[in-house]
């Protein structure tokens, strides 16, 4: 599928409304009535598989709803630049391996705004079909960030190669049709069950509790006008190369009282040596609220709002 560039995201600080803090019962997007469709890069019984089912419960309870499965991060937002009524579950961060910095870049040049979060726990299993043996196990194939977390599994067990696979449930599947003892692959334990194969070895991920933090992503013309309290505000920096920029910026926001859960930076293309950063800001009260609006009607620099949605929790 041919990759085409795309015009900067609508929902910009200059344009769009901030947003209006109010204490709904439950947060729902606005819909429009009409069927959903959910993409995510994975197959059935992938981790991004399960934030996507999250989602469409969560959000879109009341609605048809369609989980539609990609191969790639390009894709989920291919289907939601040009589908109607499309959204995207996309992993953001884990908590042992820390961004994924594709879906970041991608966020930056792409007309796509996060409308919530949620946090997936992340349980890994070592698995192959059922009459395999641990010890005689050569391959192990999974997604790259799956086996970057479970490094010390291949330590342990040095006859094992690693081999990079698309997705987790998609290595399961890969394991089910080879049909051989000798290869296995890390997944989650639905796609060892979605795929009628055997646990050899149960939560191997390197550490414990393990998380992904997910975020459904879709067209600013279908985000939330409000938000509830707490709330988050994703943004995009893009600031001068001169000492103390970024002090300054982060000193403001302290004195806004609210808290920074995400600061990250990346290397702008066009410009060698220049760097964008990403904050993620979480606002708890309306006072917060007030402060942080007043500033940004004061800042100087380049900023593009990327999402504003309520605070998420793990599953």
């Amino acid at each position: 599928m041919t990759q085409q560039p795309l015009p900067a995201p609508a929902v910009q600080y200059g344009t769009a409304q901030y947003g209006t803090v109010v204490q709904p019962t439950e947060y729902k997007l606005e819909n429009s009535g009409v069927k959903k469709c959910v993409a995510f890069q994975g197959n059935i019984g992938s981790f991004s598989h399960r934030a996507a089912l999250y989602f469409a419960e969560k959000t879109f309870g009341e609605y048809e709803t369609t989980l539609v499965a990609c191969r790639s991060f390009d894709e989920v937002f291919e289907k939601i630049q040009t589908g109607k009524d499309f959204y995207g579950a996309i992993p953001l961060e884990n908590s042992s391996m820390g961004s994924i910095d594709a879906n970041y870049d991608l966020l930056w040049s792409r007309s796509a705004v996060i409308t919530a979060e949620v946090f997936v726990p992340v349980q890994h299993n070592l698995i192959s079909i059922p009459n395999a043996v641990l010890e005689d196990v050569r391959e192990v194939y999974s997604h790259p960030a799956a086996l970057d977390q479970c490094r010390k599994l291949f330590q342990k067990y040095p006859l094992m190669r690693p081999l990079p696979h698309w997705d987790t449930s998609a290595s399961a599947l890969l394991v089910k049709e080879k049909n051989d003892p000798k290869i296995a692959a890390i997944a989650s334990g639905k796609a060892c069950e979605a795929h009628g194969l055997t646990v050899l070895l149960p939560n191997i991920e390197d550490y414990t509790h393990n998380a992904t933090r997910f975020g459904l992503i879709t067209k600013a013309e279908y985000a939330a006008k409000h938000v509830p309290t707490p709330y988050k505000v994703s943004v995009a920096l893009a600031l001068p190369n001169e000492p103390g920029s970024l002090a300054a910026v982060l000193t403001n926001f302290a004195r806004c009282g609210v808290n920074l859960t995400t600061c990250k930076s990346r290397p702008i293309p066009e410009l060698p040596w220049h760097y964008r950063f990403f904050v993620d800001i979480e606002v708890t009260n309306e006072d917060q609220h007030k402060k942080i609006y007043a500033y940004r009607k004061e800042f100087q620099y380049d900023v593009r709002l990327l999402g504003l949605y309520p605070s998420g929790s793990l599953l």
